[in-house]
């Protein structure tokens, strides 16, 4: 179902580019360089005028990630954000395979969290 849906993502964002002259908003990990320039060049492919990718990193330590996750279990959250069970190590490895946005990769605003 990931890849349908990732299909259904990429068509749905390369129509918006045609379209033109208005904002798009991809809430996506993009966890990796490679990834993110994956998606750079489908902007460069549709030619889309004037378009230009911001990149909205939201820096947090992994111990603030699972306080947050947590407390959301803790709360009793089970709704479609929270339905997901996920362990430690499990995290540690999302963790430990992202990688930042570079300086080189355009504009960034990193938004600190703690």
């Amino acid at each position: 179902m990931q890849d349908e849906a990732s299909s259904a993502l990429e068509a749905r964002f390369r129509a918006l580019l045609q379209q033109g002259e208005q904002d798009v908003v991809l809430d996506f990990s993009f966890f990796n360089r490679a990834y993110r320039d994956e998606w750079r060049a489908m902007i460069a492919e549709e030619g889309a005028a004037g378009a230009r990718l911001v990149i909205v990193y939201f820096e947090a330590e992994e111990e603030v990630l699972w306080r947050r996750i947590e407390k959301r279990w803790r709360e009793g959250a089970r709704d479609a954000d929270a339905a997901v069970e996920l362990e430690r190590e499990v995290l540690a490895g999302y963790v430990a395979g992202f990688e930042a946005p570079g300086r080189d990769e355009g504009e960034v605003v990193v938004v600190r969290v703690e």
